[in-house]
């Protein structure tokens, strides 16, 4: 005679929040990075519209972890061409830096994380709310990224780099619910 078997119901797990270790929190539900360096670039910065390039290198979500996620940026003013800013001809040139990241957003083909970061602009620290998608679908934008920082405070738009080229690299990642559904099949 066969031994009856326990039916255990898995939407009732739950991960214990004291053992992140022998049960990791959740993880990302895709993965993208982006590369480029001196592309094109029409931002807007703060209503005025500069031509510049953009660099990036984005490394979000990598092995579907957010913890290992990081990028760099840096927005070049080639409008500019004199040895000093004037008042009547600004360098808006800067780079940027994440300091925290939130859980991405996934869609088709294409990721969307946020946080906070610091621009450094001519030695001028300051924090932004920032918003980074990176696009892998060639029907529509094709390959590209677009970053924009708000005021951390009033939530303003005080850059927006538009669509950018780059290389990009998009994945969707395998999650804990996914793993538990394959259990259930």
């Amino acid at each position: 005679m066969p031994k009856p078997r326990i039916q255990c119901d898995l939407n009732l797990l739950e991960f214990p929040p004291q053992c992140p270790g022998l049960f990791p929190v959740a993880n990302c539900e895709c993965q993208a990075t982006a590369i480029t360096r001196g592309a094109d670039t029409l931002a807007d910065i703060g209503g005025v519209d500069v031509t510049g390039t953009s660099s990036i290198r984005a490394e979000i979500c990598q092995e579907c972890s957010l913890g290992d996620s990081t990028f760099t940026y840096s927005f070049t003013d080639t409008e500019f061409d004199g040895p000093a800013p004037t008042p009547t001809q600004p360098d808006y040139s800067f780079t940027f830096k994440p300091l925290t990241f939130n859980q991405p957003v996934c869609g088709d083909d294409s990721l969307t994380v946020s946080g906070t970061g610091n621009r450094d602009w001519d030695g001028d620290i300051e924090r932004f709310v920032f918003d980074l998608t990176i696009n892998d679908d060639d029907s529509l934008e094709g390959e590209s990224f677009r970053l924009i920082l708000r005021d951390i405070n009033t939530n303003a738009v005080v850059f927006d780099s538009g669509i950018v080229d780059a290389a990009v690299n998009f994945e969707e990642c395998d999650t804990f619910a996914d793993l538990l559904d394959n259990l259930d099949d």
